[in-house]
């Protein structure tokens, strides 16, 4: 059973690949931002953690935002509100991080 549900997960995922690879790029950065900073919550003295997702973050903001600028879909409002939701949350991990430093 487990067998299964892995080979239907890696099917899903090449075939989102192959239907809409930049969306499947932005997945992907999303994802490797939140696991470094779930490593970067629980070791916050290693601060590299923090820089990659923060990479991460700002690499699919980008690819959103030069997509909606070539492409402006019906989801522009919700694109730019996670736009700046995601800077947000970004420019907070950067001001805990430096906060975490004086402590």
């Amino acid at each position: 059973p487990s067998m299964g549900f892995w080979q239907f997960w890696w099917h899903t995922l090449i075939f989102s690949g192959q239907r809409n690879p930049p969306m499947l790029v932005e997945l992907m950065m999303f994802a490797l931002a939140l696991m470094m900073s779930v490593a970067w919550i629980l070791n916050p003295h290693y601060w590299p953690y923090l820089a990659l997702c923060a990479s991460y973050v700002l690499g699919s903001v980008m690819l959103r935002w030069v997509q909606e600028a070539i492409a402006p879909s019906s989801r522009s409002r919700k694109a730019i509100a996670s736009l700046l939701l995601l800077m947000a949350l970004l420019f907070v991990s950067f001001c805990i991080a430096q906060i975490a430093t004086m402590i």
